[in-house]
């Protein structure tokens, strides 16, 4: 009898992970912005759109986030997953384009093989006999 799963977490994963990037980058993202607004309108700062968007952005290198009084729980979370977010999308997207191109790689030294046992192509002027 087979059973009905629904998938590993590995294969899930693999299939989601650039849609739950995504949506974490994009949640960061609002909650620095609002922050940075409800933190202008206490203070009776008059940040523009995109003053807040810059500040947020600039939480990626770690370079803003500084604010004066307490920041609230919603910039602290910000201002340390968006750089967190930044290192492991780095990190996702090397390991992805490393699979590639080892996938890119077996493929063509798979397709240029004739029979069972011949060398690849490239590995022929090397095998053949050598006459003195």
């Amino acid at each position: 009898m087979k059973r009905n799963r629904k998938g590993s977490f590995k294969e899930n994963w693999s299939e989601t992970r650039w849609v739950a990037l995504g949506v974490l980058w994009f949640g960061s993202l609002m909650l620095g912005y609002f922050r940075f607004s409800v933190y202008a309108a206490a203070r009776g700062l008059s940040l523009t759109f995109p003053d807040k968007l810059y500040r947020t952005l600039q939480s990626i290198s770690m370079n803003s986030g500084a604010v004066e009084g307490d920041p609230g729980w919603m910039l602290d979370i910000a201002r340390y997953l968006i750089p967190a977010l930044t290192a492991f999308t780095a990190f996702q997207a090397v390991i992805n384009n490393f699979r590639e191109q080892t996938q890119w790689v077996g493929l063509t030294m798979t397709s240029t093989v004739g029979a069972v046992g011949d060398p690849p192509p490239m590995m022929r002027p090397f095998l053949q006999p050598v006459r003195i």
